[in-house]
């Protein structure tokens, strides 16, 4: 004599398998939608990460050395992610943001004269009274502030 097992997610197998494909995958996205939707809602950042969120512009003033100041430079600030563009040229200083260090960073070591590592660096962090960030943008061959505001 064979005994069945009947469990809630026997019967929710059994008609998935009557599904036709199409539906199949309309119904696995619809699972997958519903399942990010609650998993995004228990890993959430402070209030000011949220606020910080979005596109800041501004220009650099230089404090020592030679620093692209012709042209404004360029912060973008997409959920954990950090990307700093100095003076909106063709170089992206990457970093990530983490809830437990407030200050937003961003690097980029390229490759210098003999081969010599070439670091840029940006550190800063948000103003949520004025609604605005400041940092400072380094290299081996420059220094700058930086207020930035939002586009």
């Amino acid at each position: 004599m064979k005994r069945f097992f009947f469990s809630p997610f026997s019967s929710f197998l059994s008609s998935f398998a009557l599904l036709n494909k199409g539906k199949k995958i309309r119904f696995l996205f619809s699972l997958t939608l519903l399942g990010s939707y609650f998993l995004g809602s228990c890993f959430s950042f402070p209030a000011f990460a949220q606020e910080a969120q979005g596109i800041w512009i501004g220009t650099l003033k230089t404090e020592k050395g030679t620093c692209p100041t012709e042209r404004p430079s360029t912060l973008v600030i997409r959920n954990d992610e950090t990307l700093f563009i100095p003076g909106s040229g063709s170089l992206i200083l990457k970093g990530t943001f983490s809830p437990d260090h407030p200050h937003y960073h961003a690097q980029f070591i390229a490759q210098g004269t003999n081969h010599k590592p070439f670091p840029m660096v940006f550190e800063g962090h948000f103003d949520q009274e004025k609604e605005l960030f400041k940092g400072i943008y380094a290299t081996p061959s420059c220094r700058a502030n930086i207020t930035l505001d939002r586009k």
